[in-house]
């Protein structure tokens, strides 16, 4: 039997986007995570390795296709937390959503060559199902603003399908910017932006505004 997905939060509380990865996406954090590659990681609370929203694949792909029927979403991006420490749920979900054509971005802290040469149950199912990986830590002293959906320069696209050519995907303009999601309770999840604290700043912004608690 599947494992069921730990989810950072849950479902509606993440993003449709176009920062993450090609076209309009959903981007679904998973929590927990045993890299500690920097003290500037922007999503802190998810690294916990803990129950927090557990959900079978098939509650999470009902939402998506629901996404997709209202808002034309074109793929979802597997973010974190660290997505291959959930592999076999993310694969069986990333299954179901290229059959419903759906593209699949996965970030991951390994590189993609440990991840081939010390594979653990469903990592290579992961991959198999994945169109984009991002592979490696965010690594503060290689940060730089000029890169395609990824924060410091030892980060790779590696495309592991034919659904997106290269050179067109690096020709685009680059989209920076983030994603600022308001929960009833006014807590704040922000997102696409690697620069923590220009983050925190905008953050400290709002909050003296009243706008976010």
């Amino acid at each position: 039997m599947t494992p069921l997905l730990n989810l950072g939060d849950h479902p509606e509380n993440f993003a449709v986007s176009t920062l993450n990865g090609p076209s309009l996406r959903y981007v679904l954090f998973v929590q927990g995570c045993a890299h500690r590659c920097t003290l500037d990681c922007l999503n802190p609370e998810y690294l916990a390795v803990k129950n927090k929203v557990l959900l079978s694949c098939a509650e999470v792909f009902d939402y998506i296709a629901k996404l997709q029927a209202e808002r034309g979403i074109k793929g979802v991006t597997f973010l974190g937390g660290e997505p291959f420490e959930q592999a076999e749920a993310l694969a069986e979900l990333g299954a179901l959503l290229q059959h419903n054509a759906l593209s699949v971005m996965t970030y991951t802290g390994f590189t993609y060559e440990y991840i081939q040469q010390k594979p653990r149950p469903g990592w290579r199912e992961l991959l198999a199902v994945t169109d984009i990986l991002v592979d490696g830590p965010f690594l503060p002293k290689y940060a730089s603003d000029m890169l395609h959906w990824r924060g410091s320069s030892n980060q790779r696209l590696i495309f592991l399908s034919e659904r997106y050519n290269a050179d067109e995907i690096y020709a685009q303009p680059l989209e920076k910017g983030f994603n600022l999601l308001v929960r009833p309770d006014g807590t704040v999840k922000l997102s696409g932006m690697q620069n923590k604290a220009q983050a925190q700043k905008m953050l400290d912004a709002l909050r003296q505004e009243g706008l976010i608690r």
